[in-house]
């Protein structure tokens, strides 16, 4: 699951995650823009970027590690090296020729929708196989002028570049991943935001690349350390490594969509202490379930009484048996309304009125993200306290016996144990359809 992307979604295959495809399903267009009626040149990069100075910098500053900031450039190495140039290509800013003549271009695509746990936005071809005047020659200068200028500022030996187009609308999102795939050395990003009253994204659009840490096992944690947001003509790199985590956040615009060129510049690999640079770290290192489990517990003020708890109903035996036949015959079952009100309305109140409670986020962030209580913070006597207790108690391991006949109770039970989370889900917060816990 770490190694998707937004040129090729393709790349990292994770867990039971199936993709969706409609190989010819039309989206929303993007929105049009109003071209000038002159003549415009096809694409070319900004000749700043090829200035001797900047050369010089920029190659001192990759390979030192240290950051740098010109006036159209900022290089960054926390929390990985990524550069930022603004005005990439060379155009008016005001006019925006070139731009414009690539986001019209964008409007006469065939897109196709990539849905699965991890993402959901509209792609297209490989640029290589698009016949597109302004797009092909986008791709032209991406292969012959950007990949040697980007191998002689970062001394990375680059032998081939792949693009393709992206659009996320509303609700369109990627999740955590490191990009790390057989010989992907620089990722990029190449943003079109050409209208006049949107050149540059706010927060309240969405659509950021947002940037993770890693932790020592070169796993992505909360939180994000740095958003980018879109900007027209900006053209983001950076250096696909194990600790490359970024994200596409969720695009929260009905009227703009997130619009840009995207891939690869890649090379020979590179073996790292003892890898084939053919795989991520996480592949290396058990996946990280930060769950505790432990066995039942008798609460300071006793075995809980059940039926103070719960629903009559579902303490009768005959009931038991049929909850019983109901899980061996589906492994699950739902009993409603099985907390008695008076109790689940003490949980609510609880729950509302916790100005005071500790809400901590679970990750790792390539396969999850939502926020557990800290029961261990909750005063002693509270509702969510006893709420706890009741379900750590040696009482409630006996009912689950009952229900489901495991061995949690008896003599047949060997250490029996459990988990228990108080989860609290609000926008943005996820599991993937590989996370084994």
């Amino acid at each position: 699951t770490r190694n998707t992307s937004e040129a090729d979604t393709g790349g990292g295959g994770g867990g039971s995650s199936s993709t969706q495809e409609d190989e010819r399903l039309k989206p929303p267009a993007a929105k049009r823009s109003r071209c000038s009626d002159s003549n415009t040149e096809l694409v070319s990069i900004n000749g700043c970027f090829f200035e001797d100075e900047f050369r010089e910098q920029f190659k001192a500053a990759w390979k030192s590690g240290a950051p740098l900031r010109t006036s159209n450039t900022v290089l960054k190495n926390d929390p990985f090296q990524l550069a930022v140039l603004q005005n990439f290509l060379q155009e008016e800013p005001e006019a925006a020729h070139s731009t414009k003549q690539l986001e019209e271009e964008f409007c006469t695509l065939e897109w196709k929708r990539k849905q699965m746990d991890l993402y959901e936005f509209y792609q297209t071809n490989d640029l290589c196989s698009l016949q597109r005047d302004h797009l092909r020659a986008f791709y032209t200068v991406l292969k012959e002028q950007m990949m040697p200028l980007v191998e002689e500022l970062t001394g990375i030996k680059l032998t081939h570049v792949s693009a393709s187009c992206s659009m996320y609308n509303a609700g369109d999102y990627l999740l955590v991943h490191d990009d790390l795939l057989s010989d992907r050395r620089i990722a990029y990003v190449f943003y079109l935001s050409p209208w006049d009253r949107h050149r540059e994204w706010q927060e309240s659009d969405g659509g950021a690349l947002e940037l993770f840490r890693a932790d020592q096992n070169s796993l992505p944690v909360f939180p994000v350390t740095e958003r980018i947001f879109p900007r027209n003509n900006q053209l983001v790199l950076f250096r696909v490594c194990e600790k490359s985590f970024h994200q596409v956040g969720e695009v929260t615009s009905f009227v703009y969509p997130r619009l840009t060129i995207n891939g690869w510049f890649h090379g020979p690999s590179v073996e790292k202490g003892g890898t084939s640079g053919n795989g991520s770290a996480a592949s290396q290192y058990s996946i990280i379930i930060d769950t505790h489990y432990f066995g039942p517990r008798t609460p300071p003020d006793g075995e809980p009484n059940l039926a103070s708890w719960i629903n009559d109903v579902y303490l009768v035996d005959e009931v038991k048996q049929n909850v019983q036949k109901k899980v061996e015959m589906f492994s699950e079952v739902s009993l409603e309304q099985f907390f008695l009100r008076p109790r689940f309305d003490a949980l609510l109140d609880n729950l509302r009125q916790g100005g005071e409670l500790q809400w901590s986020i679970k990750g790792p962030a390539h396969l999850r993200k939502y926020e557990v209580l800290n029961f261990k913070s909750l005063p002693a006597g509270s509702p969510l306290a006893a709420l706890y207790d009741l379900f750590t108690s040696r009482a409630m391991f006996r009912l689950l016996y009952e229900y489901t006949e495991l061995d949690l109770y008896g003599k047949k039970a060997k250490a029996p144990k459990c988990a228990i989370e108080l989860q609290r889900w609000e926008r943005g917060c996820y599991t993937v359809l590989g996370d084994s816990s």
